[in-house]
């Protein structure tokens, strides 16, 4: 192989090469940003406000004979092997939850790390009753405030109450 070739070849590999170098770079980085979004939503967001004023709520409605429950999960999404976290927030429509808790109306508060947001949605549709679910409101991280998470409740609890 001629040297020129050779040389060619060694320009369009340390080329090629740069470029993923430089990707991956940008991969780690992106990475590394979303895991301290996910972090921050877990450690601060969700414990510090989040379920706080869910929990006092869930006690409102507990001392009127009814049921709740509040759980933190991970959430796994298909796209590029993601995990979203969420706090979900599930009420018994009755005094108290049938065998699948997954089927109760449930508030859901998830942490989208790709758009650094966190998205809050509702369903009160269960097995036995129809119901409507939708998206309530997208906050950024220092729009989240208790005062927020009241209002949030409160919607969904006007339409679960509203739908049953």
């Amino acid at each position: 192989m001629r040297d020129s070739t050779k040389q060619q070849i060694d320009q369009l590999l340390d080329s090629f090469e740069a470029s993923r170098r430089q990707k991956r770079e940008e991969e780690d980085k992106t990475a590394t940003m979303e895991q301290a979004f996910l972090d921050a939503f877990a450690s601060e967001i969700a414990e510090e406000i989040i379920v706080p004023e869910l929990t006092q709520l869930g006690e409102h409605l507990k001392a009127r004979g009814y049921a709740y429950e509040i759980t933190q999960q991970p959430e796994y999404y298909q796209h590029r092997d993601r995990v979203k976290e969420s706090v979900v927030f599930r009420v018994a429509v009755g005094t108290s939850f049938g065998s699948e808790t997954d089927d109760a109306p449930r508030l859901r508060y998830t942490c989208d790390v790709e758009r650094r947001k966190v998205a809050v949605d509702y369903s009160t549709v269960t097995k036995k009753h129809g119901g409507s679910s939708g998206s309530i409101a997208d906050y950024t991280v220092d729009e989240i405030s208790r005062e927020s998470v009241e209002r949030d409740a409160t919607t969904f609890l006007s339409k679960l109450l509203s739908a049953h």
